[in-house]
């Protein structure tokens, strides 16, 4: 496991300066189906969060208005 891996699987943020931060998102519990089984288990679902630094986000903006693209 390399060292990005390991820290959001100790549930650390990892944040590269200019670009961002990710970090691990819990989402809520769900029941599932083993398909196997038929048993119904709950599941965690865990999805891994970006969040762009504010360098990042005016580069982008920047990128997109100068193409004539506006939201």
């Amino acid at each position: 496991m390399d060292l990005s891996s390991g820290a959001l699987a100790e549930n650390r943020r990892i944040e590269t300066c200019g670009f961002g931060a990710f970090r691990l998102h819990r989402l809520s519990t769900e029941q599932g189906r083993n398909t196997r089984t038929g048993k119904h288990v709950d599941t965690k679902e865990k999805t891994t969060h970006f969040k762009p630094s504010s360098e990042l986000r005016h580069d982008i903006l920047q990128m997109m208005n100068g193409r004539g693209d506006r939201h």
